[in-house]
């Protein structure tokens, strides 16, 4: 609906987030208001990019971002892919662009969050055929980003992060409108799958301050719950849209939260000291104990700038750098001024490992200024590509990505 209704009038209709950055930021917010008010934009429908990262579920691909409804997408036998139209459940505002899909069940586990009124974050499920099956409201007090959460067999993992959304800061400090908040501290809310609609059932745990983006994975333990995410101390969005290099307590490291769900007590461990982000498992254990994740590794070089060289290999069975094993076993390194991202692991045809597998990813050569397609042995470990396809261009970097078979399409 967005790209549709700037094509007819040939210019923006809308924000993007970096767009809300200083007082320009808060004129911006206040025009796209009128602009609303005048017709010219399409209102609080179709906003969003679908840029962010895609599920396949019951029969669908479907295209996300976190500001809007997923986009269902069709992929033609000959890679032609095209927009089958905006999915809507009814009540719904917005769709996180991580939505969890149950191995065993097929339902879909989605929330969505709102900066604009309360309740700031909605629960939902989409059964195997699509259709809604469950949908609650999760009170949080304040409007926050939250960007991911997690699934177990039992529970959904809420994330009530300290990044607050605050339009005075935009003026303020010239940053975006999303700032982190010490006080406002960082909260775990687990509610199990079988409890009753209602407040009372979401049961919250508290940590240290941290700001949480993306999760591996979590699973149940009997009494207690693992949640394994990457962490950072705390956080300044403007240093995300640059490639400075981040300070240390910014960067993002593999850690351990369990939460005892009968005495309300939360344990945390960092796994690793090796910074990485934007962490994958097999997919067919997504709330179940895994041991292995992979993430893209966060590198720094001589210059002073910043991105991810390589993959880290982390044994989540590790108890971390302060007893002397680190969780990092493994890292492919792309090689000098190479870089890239997510990298998506995808299982052998009959793996005799849960690591038996590839790791598919893109890596960018600033020599030749272009990118290439590699796949690397997720077992191994080699830095030496199983596969390589160079590709004619630059594939600018991206979010995330999602492995498709041919069954599929």
């Amino acid at each position: 609906a967005r790209f549709k209704k700037e094509q007819a009038v040939g210019w923006d209709t809308h924000l993007k987030i970096g767009d809300m950055v200083g007082a320009g930021g808060l004129l911006a917010l206040a025009f796209s208001k009128l602009k609303g008010l005048a017709g010219l934009t399409v209102g609080g429908e179709g906003r969003g990019t679908a840029n962010t990262a895609m599920v396949f579920h019951a029969g669908r691909l479907l295209a996300l971002h976190e500001g809007d409804m997923p986009y269902a997408l069709r992929v033609a036998c000959e890679g032609i892919v095209e927009t089958a139209g905006r999915l809507v459940y009814q009540g719904q505002r917005s769709f996180t662009a991580h939505p969890k899909v149950d191995p065993a069940t097929g339902d879909m586990h989605f929330f969505g969050y709102s900066v604009e009124s309360a309740p700031y974050c909605t629960y939902g499920v989409a059964g195997p055929d699509g259709a809604l099956k469950k949908q609650i409201p999760i009170t949080v007090p304040k409007p926050v980003m939250m960007h991911d959460f997690a699934v177990t067999e039992a529970h959904a993992i809420f994330i009530d992060t300290p990044l607050v959304f605050d339009p005075s800061v935009m003026v303020r400090e010239g940053t975006l409108p999303f700032a982190f908040d010490e006080g406002h501290g960082i909260r775990f809310g687990l509610r199990r799958h079988d409890a009753p609609e209602g407040e009372e059932a979401v049961q919250w745990f508290s940590s240290p301050p941290c700001m949480i983006f993306h999760v591996a994975n979590a699973w149940d333990d009997g009494e207690k719950v693992h949640l394994v995410a990457c962490v950072m101390r705390t956080l300044d969005l403007s240093v995300l849209s640059t490639k400075r290099a981040m300070t240390e307590d910014m960067k993002p490291f593999l850690t351990r939260f369990v939460f005892d769900t009968r005495t309300g007590e939360t344990v945390v461990t960092r796994l690793s000291d090796c910074a990485a982000e934007f962490p994958q498992i097999k997919q067919s254990l997504v709330g179940r104990k895994c041991r292995y994740a992979f993430a893209a590794r966060y590198h720094e070089s001589p210059k002073g700038d910043a991105g991810f060289d390589g993959i880290c290999k982390f044994d989540l069975d590790a108890s971390g750098p302060r007893d002397g094993h680190d969780a990092c076993s493994g890292a492919i390194c792309f090689g000098e001024g190479r870089y890239g991202g997510e990298a998506i692991f995808v299982p052998k045809g009959s793996p005799k490992s849960e690591d038996d597998g590839y790791l598919l990813t893109y890596v960018y050569d600033e020599g030749r200024n272009k990118s290439d397609f590699v796949v690397f042995d997720a077992k191994t470990m080699s830095s030496e590509p199983i596969a390589k396809v160079q590709l004619p261009c630059r594939v600018p970097y991206g979010f995330h990505g999602l492995f498709m078979d041919e069954d599929d399409m």
